[in-house]
């Protein structure tokens, strides 16, 4: 009965529900029905452009909490690890589930031209080298003006990144 007690207590922690922050722990903000719409609502769009299904990444989603925590509308910059890592990023106000995010990458595909390829969040998602995605998402109060209300904040990263430059005919299939 002991056994069975203390792989109960550690099974929270084996499966990733919490992550370690300031010396506590820390819910994630991502629950697994929200993981499956990322990996779904993604891997959806992939498939029509010949990209192999993403898999997730629970250190790429804990570093994605860690920038929407910071609720900080613009570039990681790279920061965030010593491997490098692409990100898409977008925030809204009222209801914007994941589904609603991910369409909003996507949403760039109409301005894609593969004879003049310009980088974007469509691109980023369908890149066919990319394998492993990883999201956060936060309430943010600073991202809009109080007028505007809170925001809900997206953040996705992506290994290995895509957008790279000279590239895109290789990994971007239309």
């Amino acid at each position: 009965m002991i056994f069975i007690t203390s792989l109960l207590l550690l099974l929270p922690f084996s499966f990733g529900l919490f992550i370690p922050h300031d010396n506590h722990l820390t819910p994630r903000a991502v629950s697994f029905r929200q993981v499956i719409e990322y990996i779904d609502a993604h891997n959806a769009i992939r498939t029509q452009h010949g990209a192999q299904n993403l898999t997730w990444s629970w250190e790429l989603a804990d570093m994605a909490q860690v920038w929407a925590d910071s609720c900080a509308f613009t570039s990681t910059g790279g920061i965030l690890s010593d491997k490098p890592y692409g990100e898409n990023m977008v925030a809204a106000t009222g209801d914007f589930p994941v589904p609603t995010a991910v369409q909003t990458f996507i949403s760039d595909e109409s301005a894609y031209d593969p004879a003049s390829p310009v980088y974007n969040h469509f691109t980023q998602v369908v890149w066919r080298n990319t394998t492993e995605l990883g999201c956060g998402l936060a309430k943010c109060d600073s991202i809009f003006t109080p007028s505007k209300g809170q925001a809900t904040f997206h953040v996705c990263f992506y290994n290995p990144p895509g957008n790279v430059v000279g590239e895109a005919q290789d990994n971007v299939q239309m």
